[in-house]
């Protein structure tokens, strides 16, 4: 994932991730998550090119959740701001969504000193093409290459097909927790 990216995987992320922390807040918050992801030495990001031109997937994760998201604050936090008041004032409501956000490193605990895939994304009609496969696939390949041992993913609980595709690459469900409003399950795999 290379900054050129950004507005196409900001674009699929509002589209097809919107029970994610950030998504309700609009592509200003998204686009400063993923500007500040990708300058961060701990994010990682792979996309799919699509046969037409454009994106029609992408992963996104970190070396260190912990500290992608440090960076991310640090170095994006005009944007966040901004965005989160504008975000704010457009729906009341997500003050407990903004107030929530950093319990998450809390909930999905048994992921610390894992790096951690947090957004896995496919355009529908590309589904069923082997897309998040390939990618989840380059992610763990890259991770392991530069000897991080182990690797977790949330999703949405009752979402089997993203279930059933991390379980293809070894990873076992953990235990479920309640986030935004949702059930989610954690998944560690231990890399080779």
């Amino acid at each position: 994932m290379a900054p050129a990216d950004l507005d196409a995987v900001v674009g699929l992320h509002e589209r097809l991730i919107e029970d994610s922390a950030f998504s309700r807040f609009g592509p200003g918050v998204l686009k400063a998550v993923y500007r500040g992801g990708l300058a961060s030495p701990s994010g990682a990001g792979w996309v799919c090119p699509g046969p037409g031109g454009g994106i029609v997937g992408f992963v996104f994760g970190a070396r260190d959740t912990r500290r992608l998201f440090r960076d991310i604050l640090a170095g994006q936090w005009p944007a966040l701001a901004w965005g989160a008041a504008a975000g704010l004032l457009r729906r009341p409501g997500l003050l407990r969504r903004l107030q929530e956000i950093p319990s998450y490193f809390g909930k999905a605990g048994e992921s610390a000193g894992a790096a951690e895939l947090l957004f896995i994304a496919v355009e529908p009609r590309q589904r069923g093409e082997g897309i998040a496969q390939a990618l989840v696939g380059a992610a763990l390949d890259a991770f392991s290459a530069e000897g991080i041992a182990r690797v977790a993913v949330t999703v949405s609980e009752g979402n089997v097909a993203p279930g059933r595709l991390l379980e293809g690459f070894g990873f076992r469900r953990a235990r479920s927790f309640e986030f935004l409003g949702r059930k989610r399950a954690l998944f560690l795999a231990e890399l080779p």
